[in-house]
């Protein structure tokens, strides 16, 4: 099965779900142009996180990165164990979606 037909069938089986397009930042590098040439890539069913400066896909991050991401690490005991920065990242509100990664083409 290719990049698209995956994609198709992951639209048919979540027609629930948002869509999300994670477009490669290689892609539009500048401003030079008003069209950009890109291709399908990964999709997945995943989830995303947006805190109005990031947006942070869960499966392309560990829970310590994001927690460096989203929290000032001031506000918390020094001690804080990886186990307690996996408890608070999974209290954020994750969004799930189809995820589909906007490659090079």
């Amino acid at each position: 099965m290719n990049k698209t037909e995956l994609f198709i069938r992951l639209i048919k089986e979540n027609p629930e779900l948002p869509i999300l397009p994670m477009v490669d930042s290689e892609i539009v590098a500048g401003d030079d142009f008003s069209w950009w040439m890109a291709s399908f890539g990964e999709s997945f069913v995943g989830y995303y996180y947006n805190n109005d400066e990031h947006c942070i896909v869960r499966e392309y991050e560990d829970d310590c990165d994001i927690f460096d991401e989203c929290f000032d690490i001031e506000e918390f005991d020094e001690n804080i164990t990886d186990e307690e920065i996996s408890k608070i990242v999974d209290r954020l509100e994750w969004t799930k979606a189809i995820l589909i990664r906007i490659d090079l083409p």
